[in-house]
């Protein structure tokens, strides 16, 4: 018996065992199904960011060649400086009005190399349409330069030419170029030049088209970077500066292009602009990006690889981008109330008072003005309120306000 009562309990302590463990693995298999069931309805993060990041459009006529999928860089990792960069000289700017957000050695006039090739491509566009088709001449290329593929003689359009200047950097593209537009190089340098003072570029001067290191041919950080922000105002060159690939005519030929800015070719915000290297200059970028309608333009000068170079100026423009908020402006048609005394949105005006009924008749008389005028729409509801209504037409609500105050004596 106390055998057998002994047997049984051992039998029922494994039997309450088993059941533990089953009813464990019941519970994980549940989770995991679970599991399986939320992550097949939720796209991961990456995805759906993919999906709401349209295509940027960039011209590309040999397919893309592994773009990241989404057209913003990762989200901000910067701290408020800027970060260290292994470069000789550096500046970012913003192209609007060209302000400097940051700078290291922004004013030392360098070496360029083939960023020298934007201001070939400024002046020969000045000079040149670009639907003439012209002869290119024979070029005698040293070993290792950077071409085109361009022959003596080859009949090609100045459109062409400059795609050739700007994509693959080439020198034979540079000097067709220079030769079709003054009939020798050393009166289109001498245009360069003239160029260069016109447009305040203290610090650049220039002895080729190409970007050779010949003495008597540099720049600045700063300066490249406000020549940038005239090449992107450009419709054409801005365009050209940001084409992954394009594919020319030239004699009868069709010779494909691929840009060398490895950052036009994988970053779909980045919209050129130029690089450039020789053993004295180093590597050199002259990049911009766009992100939420604000373009920024970076410049490094002299780093030590294309790498360097590279993620150099990724992180100079990330950590420019970071420094900007979004705003939510007044736009066109938008309605502002104004009750008694009128109230403007204190997150763009400060707060504009009438105290008293002089004063607010003042207002109504300046914005049926205005109105007359096209600058705004004004009514007065029929609701017993008091209320005016300004809408803002043609001009922005900071113009508007600057009116009252200054022509109208209304206060702000």
């Amino acid at each position: 018996m106390n055998f057998s009562l002994a047997s049984r309990n051992r039998s029922d302590g494994k039997d309450g065992r088993r059941r533990i463990r089953w009813l464990i693995a019941g519970v994980f298999v549940c989770c995991l199904a679970l599991s399986g069931a939320f992550s097949a309805s939720s796209p991961p993060a990456r995805a759906v960011a993919a999906e709401k990041s349209g295509d940027k459009g960039k011209e590309n006529t040999g397919g893309s060649k592994g773009k990241e999928k989404d057209g913003k860089p990762a989200p901000p990792r910067y701290g408020a400086t800027p970060p260290r960069l292994d470069a000789k000289a550096w500046v970012l700017i913003d192209a609007r009005d060209g302000e400097v957000l940051a700078a290291k050695a922004a004013d030392s006039e360098r070496m360029i190399a083939s960023t020298t090739k934007m201001m070939t491509a400024y002046v020969a566009h000045q000079l040149l349409d670009p639907g003439k088709v012209v002869r290119a001449p024979r070029y005698r290329a040293s070993p290792g330069e950077s071409l085109a593929g361009l022959e003596g003689g080859d009949r090609i359009s100045v459109r062409d030419l400059l795609y050739a200047l700007l994509l693959p950097s080439g020198n034979d593209a540079a000097e067709a170029l220079s030769k079709v537009a003054e009939s020798n190089e050393k009166r289109f340098v001498a245009e360069m030049n003239a160029a260069a003072r016109r447009l305040g570029l203290a610090h650049t001067h220039y002895s080729t088209p190409v970007g050779l290191d010949e003495r008597g041919n540099y720049s600045s950080a700063r300066d490249l970077a406000e020549l940038a922000r005239v090449l992107l105002a450009d419709p054409l060159l801005s365009r050209i500066v940001d084409t992954e690939e394009r594919t020319i005519k030239a004699g009868g030929r069709k010779i494909p292009l691929v840009n060398h800015n490895n950052l036009v070719l994988t970053k779909p915000w980045v919209s050129g602009v130029k690089t450039g290297y020789t053993s004295s200059a180093g590597y050199n970028l002259v990049g911009a990006g766009t992100r939420d309608n604000t373009t920024l333009i970076s410049v490094v000068l002299g780093t030590p690889s294309e790498a360097v170079r590279d993620q150099a100026s990724l992180d100079l423009l990330g950590w420019g981008f970071s420094r900007y908020q979004k705003s939510v402006p007044v736009t066109e048609g938008e309605q502002i109330v104004f009750r008694g005394v009128p109230s403007f949105a204190p997150e763009i005006l400060r707060r504009v008072k009438l105290n008293d009924a002089m004063k607010a008749k003042k207002l109504r008389e300046a914005l049926q003005q205005m109105a007359e005028e096209g600058v705004v729409q004004t009514f007065i509801p029929n609701d017993g309120s008091g209320a005016i209504v300004g809408v803002v037409g043609a001009l922005q609500l900071d113009v508007l306000q600057e009116r009252l105050q200054a022509e109208y004596g209304l206060p702000v």
